[in-house]
């Protein structure tokens, strides 16, 4: 039984990456193999979400989405054969269907902090039985927000590990766990202002809530502590994915009764997709204490999903519609019609005679000159363009010559320079540069440090 966990910075995009080009979110969802995947940042909302995003052969869907496309939103999707009995959509227990577990909950936090962390969709938790599935994204750069979101996530996963239910927690944590995590801790405790690299408040908190410290389990790091350059995210605006100029902070979390259950947990680097990539976990085939199969542990008696699947979406709901709903008779209404009223346009006066006999003063009239435009037009004449060729002429060699395709610089590597835009809010943005093609890094043969306006 294997949870799948991706952050895919757009679910849409996902399709411009091989292999996925040809394929539909069908193809998508089988291709990634898993019995439970968990997406974030699917970027969406209820009405520019696409149909068949929403419908997924042997699947139920549950989405997460935010008001403004482009914005957050998760999504878990489930094989039927183990479709929760119980979802909460967000984790403050206000709205329709919850979990429970809240009390301490709505005892650290007022309510209007508790809507203000679900209004921005970064939470799904589904009930599986065996273990509470606890989907979340914190990838988020405003910090008092993020940490409030974090805090709010460990207190209700607390909340039920205290009543005996075990907990997976899947996501975008966005904290790198240690130094072997981050591809140069040197520069992060230098760009920081940080006295050591676990002195950041983030890591802190995230030191402290995962094994040996808290309740929670950093799966890769368990199966693997010492394993080095394994990363799940890289900057593409600088071409780092390349280097495996990196770093990890997307988690498969369980609760300390579970370990025994786990089988491996994998970063899979070289799935293409979105600028993380993603990380699973695989649970053994059988209980420890028994011969029952953990997959026939989670599955569900329901004949049909729960009311939040995208199933009962009227939109979405892939049903036929029989050929009788075509024919129904529709009822008869009042129709008003209303004509617009035209505005007639008032003529403009009309001038007196007296106007053209009055004499008009001279005055002097003084024109807006661009002073920077006359400097660089004298500059061009003079030194840019040649004179007239001693037979008279023209200079069209010299507007060739001003007019001409710059040469593309070379780097410090004696290579080809990219060309860059700035989109950077500034007085910059819109203008380009030049830099080295090589991917980021901290060896000699990584991108170096040329630089040129265009």
């Amino acid at each position: 039984m294997k949870i799948l966990s991706w952050n895919v910075n757009g679910i849409k995009t996902v399709k411009e990456y091989y292999p996925w080009k040809q394929c539909d979110f069908a193809g998508i969802v089988n291709g990634l193999d898993a019995d439970i995947i968990c997406l974030q940042e699917v970027k969406q909302t209820l009405q520019s979400l696409p149909s068949s995003y929403t419908h997924v052969p042997d699947y139920d869907i549950f989405y997460s989405l935010h008001k403004d496309k482009g914005y957050s939103g998760v999504a878990t999707i489930v094989k039927k054969a183990i479709s929760p009995e119980f979802v909460e959509i967000g984790m403050s227990g206000l709205k329709e269907y919850n979990l429970g577990c809240l009390d301490e909950l709505h005892q650290q936090f007022t309510k209007e902090e508790l809507i203000e962390l679900d209004s921005e969709a970064r939470v799904i938790i589904t009930d599986h039985k065996l273990f509470i599935y606890f989907p979340n994204d914190a990838n988020e750069t405003r910090f008092e927000f993020k940490m409030k979101f974090s805090k709010a996530v460990e207190i209700r996963a607390g909340s039920f590990m205290k009543q005996g239910r075990s907990v997976v927690i899947a996501g975008d944590v966005n904290v790198s766990h240690k130094e072997i995590d981050h591809c140069d801790p040197a520069q992060s405790i230098k760009d920081n202002n940080l006295s050591s690299f676990d002195d950041a408040v983030a890591r802190k908190w995230f030191n402290a809530w995962v094994y040996p410290n808290g309740q929670l389990i950093d799966t890769f790091r368990w199966f693997y502590p010492d394993k080095e350059k394994v990363f799940t995210v890289w900057n593409t605006k600088i071409n780092a994915r390349p280097a495996n100029y990196g770093t990890r902070i997307d988690y498969v979390l369980v609760s300390k009764d579970l370990i025994d259950l786990v089988k491996d947990a994998q970063v899979l680097s070289d799935v293409l997709g979105s600028d993380h990539c993603p990380v699973s976990l695989e649970f053994k085939e059988t209980l420890p204490e028994s011969e029952a199969l953990v997959f026939d542990s989670l599955k569900s008696d329901l004949k049909k999903p729960h009311p939040l699947c995208t199933y009962y979406w009227d939109n979405y709901s892939a049903k036929q519609l029989k050929i009788n709903n075509f024919f129904k008779k529709v009822a008869k209404q009042d129709i008003v019609h209303t004509f617009p009223v035209q505005k007639v346009q008032k003529k403009p006066s009309q001038k007196s005679m007296k106007s053209f006999l009055v004499e008009k003063q001279n005055q002097n009239i003084i024109e807006k000159v661009d002073l920077e435009q006359v400097i660089a037009l004298n500059y061009l004449e003079n030194n840019m363009i040649p004179p007239p060729n001693e037979d008279g002429g023209s200079k069209s060699k010299g507007w060739d010559f001003m007019l001409k395709k710059r040469a593309i610089p070379k780097c410090n590597h004696g290579e080809d320079c990219i060309e860059i835009m700035v989109k950077k809010a500034g007085p910059n943005k819109g203008k380009y540069f030049y830099s080295c093609a090589r991917s980021v890094g901290n060896t000699s043969d990584s991108k170096c440090d040329f630089f040129s306006w265009k």
